[in-house]
């Protein structure tokens, strides 16, 4: 008799208990939360059809959702439905001109910061700055930012977006700029 084994999900397990239940509750209207294998997407864990999913997500999260979307993993899914959602909240109304600025100032605020903890680090840090793109690297590990995410060396990624008002979101949590740059140079030199 062979035992019976289950595809990882710990990818899935390690989003925030929140999100999940979000999703599960407001979308899918399950009562409790059901195992979700690091490979299963949306069809595996809704039987319904495309247009109410569709629909279900536009409502609950406010943005639009393709059928694209919901051919990626379920926890890639869900990162992309409340990474959008946050950056819809932070980034309507910005002007091209604004943002623009916006992200230059965000590229220097780093590049102050890396040097300011770079004086306390064995390493140094570069800033390379794009119209689309800005990474901060510091020996062999990286952060980059794009409109809306950070990524990182490490493989993680999380939500970013820069809002009118100039404070940066990452991963949700608020800050002014220069707190936030502060926070991200310090990291990656001090660890």
């Amino acid at each position: 008799m062979s035992d019976l084994s289950f595809a990882s999900s710990e990818t899935t397990d390690a989003l925030p208990d929140a999100m999940k239940i979000e999703f599960f509750t407001k979308i899918l209207y399950y009562e409790e939360a059901i195992f979700i294998s690091d490979e299963a997407t949306i069809w595996d864990i809704w039987s319904g059809d495309l247009p109410e999913i569709l629909s279900r997500c536009s409502l609950h999260y406010g943005i639009p959702v393709t059928k694209k979307d919901t051919a990626q993993s379920f926890w890639k899914f869900l990162l992309v439905l409340n990474q959008r959602r946050e950056w819809a909240k932070h980034d309507t109304n910005i002007s091209i001109e604004l943002h623009r600025e916006l992200w230059t100032s965000w590229a220097s605020m780093l590049r102050v910061y890396a040097a300011a903890h770079g004086m306390a680090s064995t390493h140094h840090a570069v800033v390379e700055i794009g119209a689309d793109e800005i990474v901060l690297r510091v020996d062999q590990r990286w952060v980059r930012f794009v409109r809306e995410s950070m990524t990182t060396s490490e493989g993680g990624s999380v939500p970013f977006s820069i809002a009118q008002d100039g404070t940066v979101s990452i991963a949700g949590v608020v800050d002014e700029m220069d707190m936030a740059a502060e926070g991200v140079a310090r990291t990656l030199l001090l660890g």
